[in-house]
């Protein structure tokens, strides 16, 4: 009786131990900003990630996952949790979503496993979160969250496949009143008296309230009200006004798309229909081009964020790859020429305070706003493509609000 007892304290006491060498951290947050937070994840775990999960068996590490709205990555990071397995486990649901996930705790699907293919879900609540968003600019202020910026996203206005190429650029008194309509004449951007432009409309979409990308762009174009969003239908190329409301727990996030990659892929799509949408530069580097017809970064204000090492078709480039040599310059960001930027956030608190908060994830929350994305993005990504955000320290320009005054620093 007593070695029996004996054994199964011994079994306990294996089976805490085993749980202990668990670290178990969840991330939610900026969809525009994953590409950037996943590459310093998996070079965080360096040569020890073990695999990688986003639901699909075929995409075992290093399949590129940054498109992926949740996955899950295993190994270890000796420099932060010695020989203890590490599971980071991300849902990728909105800049604001995230926001509001720490203030009322809600309780996201993450997948449990970083085995490529696993199905098994751990439906937990949010540890930290990245935001393209202050706090402020959301509704969700019941609780002081601790913030830090990491990096400076910029984001940037696209036309379509249909576009027509002389639809060159857009300003921010165009589109105080071109979000509100939905759709206006190609010749409200153009001035051109044509038939051809008169006639033909330009449809207008983007994400619903969860996204710190519309967030921004609101802010950066002083529009207010409710703006009207249409998405494309993927097999006609036929657009449609968007009516579906995002409802997450109780809390309805409105109509528009979910995600940057699903922005992407409505201007994308083969079609005679123009429209035109907004994305992080993370979203548009390199996924545009003479593949996609006249699609194309076009000038905001008069200005695009990067002066050469363009990655994408763009007013005045047709696309092009960099090299290590020929980097994106994005200095008509850091300084002042190009407004539409935001800071790129990371928080925790709310609900799970600091008192409560899970240690391991403040462990992985202080690498990150530290040192972990600040030295990642002098990096290059593994497709040999640049990195998509600017370091803080090149910034020669600040703000203290989204779309607020820019001054020197």
């Amino acid at each position: 009786m007593k070695k029996s007892l004996a054994l199964a304290m011994i079994g306990s006491m294996a089976a805490i131990s085993q749980l202990s060498a668990q670290v178990n951290i969840y991330l939610a947050g900026s969809t525009a900003f994953r590409a950037n937070a996943v590459r310093a994840i998996t070079n965080l775990y360096g040569a020890n990630i073990t695999s990688q999960n986003d639901g699909n068996a075929a995409h075992t590490y290093p399949t590129d996952v940054t498109g992926a709205s949740v996955v899950t990555f295993t190994g270890t990071i000796p420099s932060l949790f010695s020989s203890q397995t590490v599971n980071i486990k991300c849902y990728w649901s909105g800049s604001a979503q995230g926001i509001h996930s720490l203030c009322y705790g809600d309780i996201l699907p993450f997948l449990s496993s970083g085995t490529s293919g696993s199905a098994t879900l751990d439906n937990h609540a949010v540890d930290f979160t990245f935001s393209d968003c202050y706090q402020a600019s959301t509704p969700f202020n019941n609780y002081t969250l601790v913030d830090n910026t990491v990096a400076v996203l910029p984001f940037v206005w696209v036309r379509n496949y249909g576009s027509s190429t002389n639809l060159m650029n857009l300003n921010m008194q165009q589109l105080q009143n071109a979000l509100g309509a939905g759709k206006v004449a190609l010749s409200y951007f153009t001035g051109s008296t044509n038939a051809s432009d008169t006639n033909t409309l330009v449809y207008f979409t983007g994400r619903n309230t969860d996204s710190g990308t519309r967030v921004t762009t609101d802010a950066d174009t002083y529009f207010t009200g409710s703006p009207k969003i249409w998405e494309m239908n993927l097999t006609t190329g036929a657009p449609f006004l968007a009516s579906t409301n995002q409802i997450v727990g109780s809390y309805g996030y409105g109509v528009g798309y979910t995600s940057g990659g699903q922005v992407r892929s409505a201007l994308q799509q083969t079609t005679t229909n123009m429209m035109l949408g907004y994305l992080g530069y993370p979203d548009a580097a390199g996924k545009f081009g003479t593949t996609f017809g006249n699609s194309a970064i076009v000038s905001y204000n008069g200005q695009l964020p990067y002066t050469n090492g363009l990655v994408m078709q763009d007013n005045n480039a047709a696309y092009a790859i960099v090299n290590t040599t020929n980097l994106p310059d994005f200095s008509p960001v850091y300084t002042g020429k190009y407004s539409y930027w935001c800071y790129e956030h990371a928080l925790y608190g709310g609900v799970n305070n600091a008192a409560t908060a899970n240690p391991n994830a403040i462990v992985l929350y202080n690498y990150m706003v530290t040192n972990g994305v600040d030295s990642d993005l002098s990096k290059l990504e593994a497709n040999g493509g640049p990195v998509t955000c600017i370091r803080l320290s090149e910034m020669k320009v600040q703000r203290s609000a989204d779309g607020g005054a820019i001054s020197t620093k």
